[in-house]
């Protein structure tokens, strides 16, 4: 999945047991005042993990037709209708008190974009609701689209398969004539930020992920990849920083 903004580094972890020969990620000017995570389908799930598990570092999620924290543990997130939201609220402050994530606290104020299509037949649209009141419980500061008839996939308004149409061969990308990507960052980042280019200019480039526990046995890829802003190639300008995650059949791999 490539999502391109303005000045904002944006890199992309992939899940699956292939090396391909990659360099050493580079370092660059980031404001870690204002790094986000975003994911659509497992990887929603996992942007609202990693958020609510570090959240003293992230400062924002956006997630597309995922599942809330924690609801792994009710029936495998399969029937929504068992999942309380007050009772994934009690394990999120569980964890917190014994220090295994980040004090809750912080999810005071963090700005959180909820996406789910009306049609989702994967991940049922209920969950999307359950998560966006489970970060409400925290004083996270959100905005939502459930109304649209999207399929479960990753809305654009200039790429993908039909909005209604369920579809790997476009990797689950849809174009339901909305702009998910840049919807969702103007919530993270502010209504000031810039709307996209007509064309990528920056550089999509492969890192070695093996050196931020990259293998077959962390089910994380050796190579992940960063797309670099063309503002953001001079390291003495400051940039922000977004990591998004691919969902399942969704890597480079499709699988």
């Amino acid at each position: 999945m490539k999502l391109t903004w303005i000045c904002t580094l944006v890199v992309l972890f992939q899940v699956s047991s292939v090396t391909l020969g990659a360099e050493k990620l580079q370092s660059y000017n980031v404001d870690r005042s204002t790094i986000t995570v975003s994911g659509f389908s497992s990887g929603g799930g996992m942007a609202m993990q990693y958020h609510v598990a570090f959240s003293s570092e992230i400062q924002g999620a956006a997630i597309f037709d995922g599942a809330p924290f924690a609801c792994y543990k009710v029936d495998f997130c399969k029937n929504p209708g068992k999942v309380v939201v007050s009772n994934l609220a009690k394990e999120i402050t569980g964890l917190a008190s014994t220090k295994k994530i980040d004090n809750e606290s912080n999810l005071n104020g963090s700005k959180v974009f909820v996406f789910h299509g009306t049609k989702d037949t994967v991940v049922d649209p209920a969950f999307g609701h359950k998560l966006e009141k489970l970060y409400q419980v925290f004083g996270a500061v959100t905005k939502n689209e459930y109304t649209i008839k999207a399929v479960h996939g990753f809305p654009t308004n200039f790429y993908g398969a039909a909005c209604g149409s369920f579809s790997p061969a476009t990797h689950f990308i849809n174009n339901c004539k909305y702009h998910g990507s840049n919807i969702a960052m103007k919530h993270l980042l502010g209504d000031s930020l810039a709307s996209p280019a007509s064309s990528a200019e920056g550089q999509l480039l492969q890192y070695d992920q093996t050196e931020f526990g990259g293998s077959a046995v962390s089910s994380m890829d050796p190579t992940g990849y960063v797309y670099i802003p063309t503002g953001c190639q001079d390291k003495t300008r400051q940039c922000k920083l977004h990591i998004a995650f691919h969902g399942c059949l969704q890597s480079k791999y499709g699988s």
